[in-house]
């Protein structure tokens, strides 16, 4: 959908799958989420220090960002979360080799409960999610609880705050979406107790990744 696109057209029943698919059209949000968020993903896993061998994603979907991992790294144990039970469905069956694997355990929760012990994971990444997350300090600090000291968080957002669109404006107020600018992810990364944050934004792209370390 192009970004030109007048606000009056947008298809919201659609859209409004992308914060918790369900049904006919939560499994055509999914697909259309495999098609528009590859290279976002993949330019998002670039910027990551440091992965380590237990990543959770938050919001992970249908699991096509945990299938592109567990091909680039394969020593790596993967775990993803999801309010959406279709998602998890979804995520299943694209990862089923994974699970048969025991690389691969998906669980219905999401911030800011997540369903882990404190210390489990080396990296935490969510992509495209961050929008959803209610009271943001609070599952901001439920992430550093579950990452073991020295591990990485990654967010990833193509909807910024203060470089938007007029389709996208539309979309973030009819949807009460949260969508910080490049300064306020920053600041809320290190107002959480995050060190060594770094937001880089492509500004031709809109597309914004803030990384940090849990001390």
């Amino acid at each position: 959908m192009s970004s030109q696109k007048n606000p009056s057209e947008i298809n919201f029943e659609l859209l409004e799958n992308a914060r918790h698919p369900r049904g006919i059209k939560g499994l055509q949000m999914l697909e259309h989420m495999k098609e528009i968020h590859a290279e976002l993903t993949e330019w998002a896993f670039q910027q990551m220090p440091s992965f380590g061998n237990a990543i959770l994603d938050i919001g992970c979907g249908a699991g096509y960002a945990l299938n592109r991992l567990a091909e680039n790294y394969p020593g790596t144990m993967l775990y993803g979360c999801d309010l959406s039970s279709l998602s998890l469905e979804c995520a299943k069956e694209y990862n089923l080799q994974l699970i048969k694997e025991k690389r691969l355990s998906l669980r219905l929760c999401g911030v800011p409960k997540l369903d882990w012990p404190d210390a489990f994971f080396d990296s935490v990444y969510s992509i495209e999610c961050i929008y959803f997350w209610p009271d943001i300090m609070r599952c901001l600090r439920e992430v550093r609880r579950v990452l073991k000291p020295g591990g990485c968080f990654l967010s990833m957002q193509e909807m910024v705050g203060n470089y938007m669109s007029p389709r996208h404006q539309a979309i973030a107020s009819r949807m009460n979406m949260f969508c910080p600018s490049p300064d306020e992810l920053q600041k809320l990364l290190e107002d959480a107790g995050f060190e060594t944050v770094r937001t880089v934004f492509d500004v031709k792209r809109s597309w914004l990744c803030g990384t940090a370390k849990n001390p």
